[in-house]
């Protein structure tokens, strides 16, 4: 963490709770969570173009990070001068039980673990929960497909209900890629995370993991946490597009009452999530509710049904160009992963990775079991321009690229026009004055011990104090 503050613009340092928060002047964020690891958070995003840049700046952020660690773990004579730090954006980790060298061939122990990429959505209070007065009826009946108890006082409860159909088939457009070892013998998988999921609704992180979590932390006023937890980690921005623009859409049908309670549903969701990240060859078939009736259809079948009632709603209520320009990428995708999903090399993660692994083993003559495979799976994943193999391949292919490098690069240092900015000015302005940030959370800003609180309630509001300006605010609580 030293490092990542040396190289980077801090705004504050903060304690919260038993972890130790950094907060950057792009609005980002970063901590030690509880399994040892790295967490680093985006600021608010108002849009899929932001998310995107920002999650790449991101990535080049902890790489410099990585790189500081290295030199000063060889000044400290910690590190050779031909030793490497490596940093990795996965969902798997593999601890090794015993040291098998990877020239023997032979396949080390190991014991897996998982950490999620989480997602966070603000939902709109008032209109969901008249979407779920006008459609009570129904959602009670909805009941008998989910493994939780429907409480009308959480209507992210209703959410999960619509939403979960959606999320199952959602990993052909945005699932990693996985190598998975069983008892000697390896397969490929669609997704790291579906693997690990063990409910479809609830409220742990840790343990019985569900495709949508119900922990509700808003950090602001009139909007819910939808925080999903089943995703993957995209080195893709086309899969990362895809994964926000496509799961904002299905939202947004929910909030404006566009997406009937029984417009789509699956019996038993998570048998159907893990069946999916098995096919890889896409011809499976899964029976489903559609409009009242049983059907038998594909993952890619499954999204189709929702592209299309998006479309429905963009063709009455309007969307903007970036609506647009996700609906174009959604159905130019599931076209193509009926016709060739080979042309989606470059934008969907799980088929960019099969690629390099297939085209390896090839050349090798090696197989899914062997470690030097399973060690290109990982190294796909490399923070690393220099040695990710992704990183490496999308230098040679600028059309892999749904944002310019000229957006990441301003992402670095510049915060989205949310609360993020507000954020951002209100602590410059503070130390301007002389004043000290002496806490920082997502919706306040802190002075004086905690004294003087400037709360930031909207998420989206970029100048929560037009009257007076911050700078006005800031000196007369200073002085």
């Amino acid at each position: 963490m030293a490092e990542l503050c040396d190289r980077s613009p801090v705004l504050h340092r903060a304690s919260s709770g038993n972890r130790f928060c950094t907060y950057f002047a792009n609005g980002s964020c970063a901590y030690i969570d509880r399994s040892a690891y790295v967490e680093y958070c985006l600021p608010e995003c108002n849009s899929v173009a932001g998310f995107v840049a920002h999650d790449r700046a991101g990535m080049l952020r902890l790489e410099d990070a990585v790189s500081a660690t290295e030199e000063r773990m060889r000044t400290q004579g910690a590190l050779s001068p031909a030793g490497r730090v490596f940093m990795l954006k996965n969902n798997v980790a593999f601890m090794l039980k015993s040291n098998v060298a990877l020239s023997t061939g032979s396949m080390p122990e190991e014991v897996e673990s998982t950490f999620g990429t989480h997602e966070n959505y603000s939902v709109n209070s008032e209109e969901l929960g008249e979407a779920l007065r006008v459609n009570m009826d129904e959602v009670r009946g909805l009941a008998k497909f989910y493994h939780f108890s429907f409480d009308t006082a959480n209507p992210l409860g209703y959410v999960a209900m619509l939403l979960v159909p959606f999320l199952v088939s959602r990993q052909i457009l945005c699932g990693a890629g996985s190598v998975v070892s069983r008892q000697g013998k390896s397969h490929y998988q669609m997704s790291q995370r579906s693997r690990w999921m063990q409910s479809d609704i609830g409220d742990q992180t840790v343990n019985n993991r569900s495709i949508v979590n119900l922990r509700n932390e808003p950090h602001a006023a009139h909007y819910l946490r939808l925080h999903l937890i089943c995703g993957d980690a995209n080195m893709c921005q086309y899969s990362n597009w895809l994964k926000m623009g496509t799961t904002g859409w299905v939202v947004r049908m929910i909030e404006e009452n566009f997406l009937p309670p029984w417009f789509f549903q699956i019996g038993e969701a998570l048998p159907v999530l893990h069946m999916i990240s098995e096919d890889v060859g896409l011809k499976e078939k899964f029976p489903v509710h559609y409009k009242q009736g049983e059907h038998h259809f594909s993952a890619i079948d499954m999204q189709q049904c929702f592209l299309d009632r998006a479309v429905e709603l963009k063709d009455k209520n309007g969307a903007s160009p970036e609506e647009q320009f996700t609906l174009n990428v959604w159905q130019e995708t599931l076209d193509l992963l009926r016709s060739d999903p080979q042309k989606l090399v470059g934008r969907i993660d799980w088929i960019t990775k099969q690629k390099l692994l297939e085209e390896y083993m090839q050349r090798s003559g090696l197989t899914l079991e062997h470690p030097r495979v399973q060690a290109l799976d990982q190294k796909y994943h490399l923070l690393s321009q220099k040695d990710g193999a992704f990183y490496r391949w999308e230098a040679k292919n600028p059309s892999w690229k749904v944002v310019s490098d000229d957006a990441v690069v301003q992402a670095r240092t510049v915060p989205p026009r949310t609360r993020a900015e507000a954020r951002t000015r209100l602590a410059v302005q503070i130390h301007k004055s002389k004043g000290v940030v002496s806490g920082m959370d997502w919706d306040k800003v802190s002075t004086d011990e905690g004294t003087q609180v400037f709360a930031l309630p909207d998420p989206f509001d970029p100048d929560p104090y037009p009257s007076d300006g911050v700078e006005h605010i800031v000196e007369r609580d200073n002085s």
